[in-house]
């Protein structure tokens, strides 16, 4: 039982990204951690027309210069910090910890990591 949260590093998935969301949303999970590995990406734009962010089920988080302020604050910096510019799970790690972070501050009993092509049964 407990309230289940779900991270997804997201990149280039915007044509899939709806049906993930209501996915999730069917199988009754709490929250949805979404990090924009590209700020700019058109994922965040489909999901916030969807209603799902205003509707507090979807949280977005760029990861942006002000989320690579924090990475160092994360238990794996140390190990894999000087590479996640380039790769990407080096990024997906450090996002993922700070995730964790915001799955406690908002009650989760649990956080799931799933990518954005897989649906769960």
């Amino acid at each position: 039982g407990g309230r289940v949260a779900l991270f997804s590093q997201i990149r280039d998935c915007a044509n899939v990204i709806e049906t993930f969301v209501q996915h999730y949303a069917a199988l009754g999970f709490f929250r949805l951690l979404l990090y924009l590995d590209d700020p700019g990406d058109v994922a965040r734009q489909v999901l916030e027309e969807s209603g799902w962010v205003a509707a507090g089920f979807v949280e977005l988080v760029a990861v942006d210069d002000e989320l690579r302020s924090q990475w160092p604050s994360m238990p794996s910096w140390r190990r894999v910090g000087q590479f996640a510019e380039m790769e990407v799970q080096s990024r997906q790690i450090l996002n993922n910890e700070h995730a964790l972070n915001r799955a406690r501050q908002i009650g989760a009993d649990w956080l799931l990591h799933v990518d954005s092509d897989e649906l769960l049964c």
